[in-house]
């Protein structure tokens, strides 16, 4: 990517929910569509649970227009970090999430870095401003879920005692 500018942030938030809570919702690919607001279309997943090599497929709406993403997982630390990679999209990103257990609560610090190709630079400034938006958004529902207990994990999992519900998301 030697022809991409970066824009890089870091968002940091207290969910007042157990870490092991917090890190089951991450790594539960079926359930991404619950907080993740790109993704609202035909997303698919290579696995349930989010582990290195699964790949998550989903169409998005940005400035109107449909596009086709891959993510892959390039790290999972259990108990401490989840990082992911677009392979298709309109930008390439890197996501890594990073939690802590804090006296109940879970700390977790979101790193980004969305790569803005040279021939797209005149459109940067608006990408990493929704980029930013979006992301927020996104810490949002995934916080309101897990604070009010309305999370839906769609895999089973070692992480926490609750059972996959497999109704439909929508």
């Amino acid at each position: 990517m030697a022809e991409s500018s970066i824009v890089e942030f870091e968002e940091r938030l207290i969910i007042n929910a157990p870490a092991n809570v917090v890190e089951r919702m991450l790594v539960d690919a079926p359930a991404l569509p619950q907080w993740r607001t790109c993704m609202r279309e035909n997303v698919e997943t290579s696995d349930p649970i989010m582990r290195p090599g699964t790949t998550v497929t989903f169409v998005t709406t940005q400035y109107g227009l449909h596009f086709d993403y891959i993510q892959i997982v390039s790290q999972y630390i259990p108990g401490q970090t989840l990082a992911y990679r677009t392979t298709k999209g309109l930008f390439f990103i890197d996501t890594t999430y990073e939690w802590v257990e804090d006296h109940g609560s879970t700390r977790l610090t979101c790193h980004y870095r969305l790569y803005v190709p040279k021939n797209k630079q005149f459109i940067k400034r608006l990408v990493e401003r929704s980029f930013q938006n979006q992301s927020r958004d996104d810490n949002k529902n995934l916080k309101h879920l897990l604070e009010t207990g309305a999370q839906r994990y769609r895999a089973a999992s070692d992480l926490t005692p609750d059972e996959p519900r497999l109704e439909s998301l929508t």
